[in-house]
This record gives C-alpha cells, structure tokens and sequence, in this order.
C-alpha cells in the first residue's frame, strides 16, 4: 500500500520498487517510455514528445500550488504518474538521471543553443575534487549549477557527499540550480525532489540576471522532498500579511 506526506503544496508518495506487474526491461529508453504510456502522459502514435514534457511541466505546477485541503481530495489516479515515477527511478537507483539520460536518447536536447548534458562520470569527478573535509558547519552549504541542464552536478554531489561526508543530513547542503530551459528547470526540480534534496531550482537566464520562475524543494522522512512554488508562496504571504494589517 502506497503512504502519502502532504506538506507544504505537493503530496509525496512512497510506496514499494517495480512498476505495472512490477517489471521493467532494463532498457532506459524502453521503460520510461512505457511509463508515459502507462500513465496516460503521452500517446506516442499521435502525439510527438514534447507532448509529455508539457503534461509533466503542468502537473508539476499544479501540484507546486495546491492547498492540505486540495491534496485531501485527490484520487490515487490524481497522482500516479509520480508513484510510478518514483517505482521507476528506484529501480535504475539514485545516480542515474532518468529525464535527462532519456533526452540524450531521443536528441532532444537544445544543442542548437549549446546545450550538452554533461555525463554523469564526469560530475562525480568533479564533484569529489570539490568535496570539502567533513567539517561541521552551523549554515547549510550552498551547492551551486548557474547551467543545471537535468541536475546531474547536484546528482552527483549528492550522492559523494552522502557517502563520504561522515556528518552528512539532507539539511547540509543546499542546491541553487539554475537554467533558461524550461523543461531542464522542471526536470532538475524533479530529480531533487525524487532524491529528497534541498534545494532551489530556477528558471532563468543567468548571464542577463533574469529569473522567471522558481520551485522549492523541501526534505520529508518520507525520502522525497516536496515542492513548492515560490512565488505562490511569497504572494499568499503578502496577501496575508496585507489582512492582518487591514484587520488592524
């Protein structure tokens, strides 16, 4: 039986490995496939690819805004595509990067505008040059990608840091990941939240120092993190702020 978190304006699944009859091929591309068929996020005889990013991109900004008492009333089909995709990447495991990995497959990534997701070997090299000594730090520290693409630096980091650092918690580090693709931006958000990372993930260009959008991801006990939209937020916040002045 699956358990749901609801806190903040996601609801966070976690429920048993293996997907529908509890098989996958082993085949990345073959599987995530299925998967969007399998959840009714893509029709691939009619529709072309861009059709299940859009879908992923929607549900994600619903969920990022949603209320408790909104979360309360979903069905279980209301959210299994995330179930699914949490069965999903429990299989392949942490250190692969199911969005990305299968953009590469498909070349779909932006390289008209230089786009190449860099592999995963090379961001754990990277990653545990620029592992810092186990040191306790009363402020979080701050891992930073201005490019992010899927979030394969974070993945990385993550997962060196989570093996190495012998005082590691996922409140010790902050990812702040940047990137003017849109579906980077959704996917990178994603993968922090299926890995259950702290993090802030932006949609942006980074060298005009523009930020469009932005979703927070918080930790649970649950193993996957929430998401939330900041600026959602920051408005309910306001307003709120604005009642009570009014009320006084």
């Amino acid at each position: 039986m699956n358990r749901s978190l609801q806190l903040g304006r996601a609801t966070v699944i976690s429920g048993a490995p293996g997907g529908k009859n509890g098989m996958y091929t082993g085949n990345i591309e073959k599987d995530f496939e299925k998967y969007l068929v399998d959840t009714k996020l893509w029709t691939p005889w009619k529709e072309s690819n861009h059709a299940w990013i859009q879908r992923i991109a929607d549900l994600v900004d619903k969920a990022a805004k949603r209320t408790a008492e909104e979360n309360a009333k979903l069905t279980e089909d209301d959210y299994r595509w995330w179930v699914e995709l949490v069965k999903l990447q429990r299989h392949y495991g942490d250190d692969r990067d199911l969005f990305g990995e299968y953009l590469e497959l498909k070349n779909m990534t932006s390289q008209k505008n230089g786009q190449f997701f860099t592999p995963m070997s090379i961001c754990r090299m990277m990653s545990m040059m620029l592992q810092e000594d186990n040191l306790e730090r009363s402020e979080p520290i701050t891992v930073s990608d201005c490019a992010c693409g899927s979030g394969r630096m974070m993945i990385a980091h993550a997962l060196n840091a989570s093996e190495t650092d012998t005082q590691y918690r996922v409140t010790k580090y902050k990812y702040y990941n940047q990137d003017i693709d849109h579906k980077s931006f959704v996917f990178t958000t994603l993968n922090a939240s299926l890995r259950n990372l702290w993090s802030v993930n932006v949609w942006g260009d980074t060298l005009a120092v523009k930020e469009y959008k932005a979703y927070i991801t918080i930790p649970t006990n649950l193993g996957m993190a929430v998401w939330i939209d900041s600026e959602h937020e920051l408005s309910k916040l306001e307003k709120s702020s604005e009642a009570v002045r009014v009320a006084s």
